[in-house]
């Protein structure tokens, strides 16, 4: 039995699925708290009149890391679809939380309403 099991009595496989999950939540947050701050830089620019030349290196900077935050954000996508296969072959229950199985209660699953997410990628 790991430290996790004994402390949380989670099974390491539904650890590893909350983390995943957890994953996914923080990299969309990062993904659109980044394209935010694509949109800011220029309005910001716009408003203190300054010159294009100045706000395109951090413009430039941004979006590079909206390409990383991507790029990281398909490799875990892969990382999910990877594991799910593993577990079906090791004869674990991947099946998506709905009717017949709640999700849990964690804010990384509720939704700007208070509700809890119905769809996700």
């Amino acid at each position: 039995m790991s430290i996790v099991q004994t402390v949380n009595s989670v099974s390491p496989s539904d650890n590893v699925a909350r983390l995943l999950h957890e994953l996914e939540h923080h990299i969309d947050q990062a993904l659109a708290c980044s394209g935010d701050l694509a949109a800011a830089i220029p309005r910001a620019r716009l408003d203190e009149k300054l010159s294009a030349v100045v706000g395109q290196p951090i413009i430039a900077y941004v979006a590079k890391a909206i390409m990383a935050i991507g790029e990281a954000r398909g490799n875990v996508v892969q990382s999910h679809l990877h594991l799910e296969r593993v577990a079906r072959s090791e004869g674990i229950d991947v099946r998506a939380w709905g009717e017949e199985r709640p999700k849990p209660a964690n804010p990384a699953f509720i939704g700007a309403d208070g509700s809890h997410l119905s769809v996700a990628a």
